[in-house]
Parts: structure tokens; C-alpha cells; sequence
């Protein structure tokens, strides 16, 4: 399938490949180990020479990292069709909920958060907002909770002020409480 103009222009004003090397860490640890190559094929979607929406979903859904899945799907998701952007945020999604914990789902989740934002998918971003705010209060240690509040209001990042005013609040309470 063939971009329209506007996802063309997206991904020149963007630059899509670019992104992704240069924003995430090619390598999380060095000695090239599981998570290191988990990171390279979470980049696989965009060494594409031109956007191919359903090989560049193939890639991202091949990656066997859930995190790193997740990361590369909402990558495939800011660049999708419109009519696509939500399921493959669904995906991506469901990649982060298999993290081992409510920190690692949450912080992960920032990126389909972002891809939702960016292309303008307001009732799922907020649907997408209350579940995670939820999820954060199960966080037991403050740090973690923090932290993962951070990524998730850096992920929402576009959306209208007053959901960033409910992440933001609930960071503010994280952060009282671990005294930072």
C-alpha cells in the first residue's frame, strides 16, 4: 500500500529512519546480548528505503523482545495509514503489557502514547491515559512510580492540557512521596 501525500510528508518532516537511530540506543549493554539484539530489530522496520506500511509491521511484530516489539510497532503506528494508526497501537499495546511489571508496562507504553498523540487519535490516547494512571498507582516504590509517570507524561507530549494536568499531578504525588 502506497503512502498518501500526507504520510509522505510526515515522514520527510520527521525523518522516520532517522528517529529511531538517533533518539533510541543501538545498544543497552554492551557484549551483544539478548537486549542488544532485541534493540536492532526493533530498528528493523525503519531501514526500509521508502515506508512499507505491511513489511514494516512485519518487522515490528517479528521482534521476540516484548519491549522493544512495542517500541518498534508505535514506530510503525506514527507512520501508518490513518485508518490503521489505532490497531497497530492496540498492538503495540498488548507487546507492552506482557513487561514484567507495572514500571516496565507503563514506561514502554510512553511510545504508543506518543504515536497516538502525534497522529491525532484522541479517544484512544485518553483511554490509553487513564488505564496506564491506573496501572501507576499499583507501583509500590515512589522512584519507579516516578519514573515511569515521567515517560508517560513525556509520551502525552500533543495531548490537550488537562490530560497532561492528571499525569503531571500524579508524577508531582510520586515524587512527593519519595521525597524528591
Amino acid at each position: 500500500m502506497k503512502p498518501t501525500p500526507d504520510e509522505e510528508a510526515i515522514r520527510r518532516r520527521t525523518g522516520a529512519s532517522k528517529y529511531l537511530r538517533e533518539s533510541l540506543p543501538r545498544r543497552l549493554s554492551p557484549g551483544g546480548d539478548r537486549r542488544s539484539i532485541a534493540a536492532e530489530e526493533r530498528e528493523k522496520p525503519a531501514e526500509a528505503p521508502s515506508f512499507d506500511f505491511e513489511k514494516a509491521l512485519a518487522r515490528a511484530q517479528s521482534v521476540p523482545e516484548p519491549w522493544f516489539r512495542c517500541q518498534a510497532l508505535a514506530w510503525v503506528a506514527r507512520y501508518a495509514p490513518d485508518g490503521d494508526v489505532v490497531r497497530v497501537v492496540d498492538k503495540a499495546v498488548k507487546a507492552a503489557m506482557q513487561g514484567k511489571d507495572a514500571y516496565k508496562r507503563i514506561a514502554v507504553s510512553a511510545w504508543p502514547l506518543r504515536a497516538l498523540s502525534e497522529r491525532k487519535k484522541t479517544t484512544r490516547a485518553l483511554r490509553l491515559v487513564a488505564e496506564l494512571l491506573s496501572m501507576a498507582a499499583t507501583i509500590s516504590h515512589p522512584v519507579n512510580r516516578a519514573d515511569a509517570l515521567f515517560m508517560l507524561w513525556d509520551g502525552a507530549a500533543g495531548l490537550a492540557l488537562p490530560v497532561r494536568q492528571r499525569i503531571l499531578d500524579a508524577l508531582v504525588d510520586a515524587c512527593s512521596s519519595a521525597n524528591s
